[in-house]
């Protein structure tokens, strides 16, 4: 009896199947990555205006380690004030600010605004202008004027 020949694949047909087939998966995961990569650059806070400057509009990010302090002011009551970043999230209301305020020697009393809200500190008011969800925590900031 004679057998009927068997198909035997080269060697080069097995190497270019396997190296089409590691193209395949390393494209996959490029797609996969891109997709799903959050890219923050693509909507950056903007820099503040010359009429927010005069308006008395303070700028408030995640702390910058390189900075020997926290953003700062003094009222026209004589009040320091000392502003200190926690986090933007957004809510039910749009993006909400959770900001620490500290008066004086007194310690940071924890905040959460919506823009346009007030609150008052130990006699000091904090009204949030804007708040900026990024969603990367080290590019958030808030706009507040202190009165």
């Amino acid at each position: 009896m004679t057998s009927a020949p068997t198909i035997q694949p080269s060697r080069t047909g097995l190497l270019g199947a396997l190296v089409a087939v590691v193209v395949v998966v390393v494209a996959i995961v490029v797609v996969v990555v891109l997709v799903t990569r959050n890219d923050t650059d693509a909507n950056p806070v903007p820099p503040l205006t010359a009429i927010q400057h005069q308006a008395g509009v303070i700028r408030v990010s995640y702390p910058d380690h390189s900075l020997p302090d926290q953003p700062s002011v003094t009222t026209v009551a004589g009040k320091r004030v000392t502003l200190y970043f926690d986090d933007v999230h957004e809510s039910g209301a749009g993006p909400e600010a959770v900001l620490s305020v500290g008066v004086g020697e007194g310690g940071p009393t924890a905040v959460t605004l919506t823009t346009g809200e007030s609150a008052k500190v130990d006699g000091v008011e904090v009204t949030l202008v804007t708040a900026y969800d990024t969603g990367d925590l080290s590019k958030d900031a808030a706009d507040v004027i202190v009165k």
